[in-house]
């Protein structure tokens, strides 16, 4: 693959059923929340008053991503191979600029509260000068501008070059998902016990593509009505559905 001009383009010609993209998420993020908190090593320990605040916000607010952000945030911290690695991964992603919403002003103090119940205050101070306000920003465009949704489990899942690829209402690429159960604390027992998380993507053509042509997802499940699809395109991605070759 290629990119070029924000599009995923193939180099030769690529037949039925072939893989292009195959790779584990960077960060992947139930519609069960707080389970991701809780299988976190580090916040599980967080004050529950503090990481409530910030889930009744987002919650209240509509927004995920500073949840997702945290996340995030903690995982980099124990990446296998780096904190520096874990970063450069996710800036080589474009990202969107944010509007100023009073929200993520306040999610963002509520994640430096987050993080100063678990360390000593002088490795909070070192750590949030990492985490400024302007790595907030620049995370929430990230997450904004590349998640992708992952039907089976309901999963936010932000991938590399899997993040990477344009909509299309005829994909000629489609999605396989790799799962795995998640562990549930006791505490939690409004949730599924047997509930799946994501755990990494396939990107395989369902077609022969030829060299050059655009490699495209759809970013909507296919049983979704064509209202439901069009409302989800435009609010969620600004996309126009039906200036193109609609077949969903």
């Amino acid at each position: 693959l290629t990119p070029h001009r924000c599009r995923r383009r193939a180099v030769a010609d690529i037949g039925t059923g072939e893989a292009v993209v195959d790779q584990k998420p960077i960060v992947a993020v139930s519609r069960y929340v707080y389970t991701d908190l809780d299988a976190d090593p580090l916040l599980c320990n967080a004050d529950q008053d503090a990481v409530s605040a910030l889930l009744d916000l987002c919650q209240n607010s509509g927004l995920k991503h500073p949840v997702i952000a945290l996340l995030m945030a903690s995982q980099a911290l124990t990446h296998d191979k780096g904190f520096n690695d874990y970063w450069e991964r996710v800036y080589r992603l474009k990202y969107a600029k944010m509007p100023e919403h009073p929200t993520y002003f306040s999610s963002y103090d509520h994640i430096r509260a987050i993080f100063a119940s678990v360390l000593p205050s002088d490795q909070v101070d070192s750590l949030m000068f990492q985490y400024s306000q302007s790595w907030f920003w620049r995370v929430l465009g990230t997450l904004n501008f590349n998640l992708v949704s992952c039907a089976s489990t309901g999963c936010s899942v932000l991938l590399e070059s899997g993040s990477m690829f344009n909509h299309s209402c005829n994909p000629n690429v489609s999605i396989e998902w790799a799962t795995k159960e998640r562990e549930i604390s006791q505490k939690r027992t409004n949730v599924p016990a047997d509930f799946q998380v994501a755990a990494g993507a396939r990107f395989v053509t369902n077609r022969d593509i030829a060299s050059r042509e655009e490699l495209c997802i759809s970013y909507v499940h296919p049983d979704m009505t064509m209202e439901d699809r069009k409302h989800q395109l435009m609010y969620g991605y600004g996309i126009k559905c039906g200036e193109c070759d609609c077949i969903l």
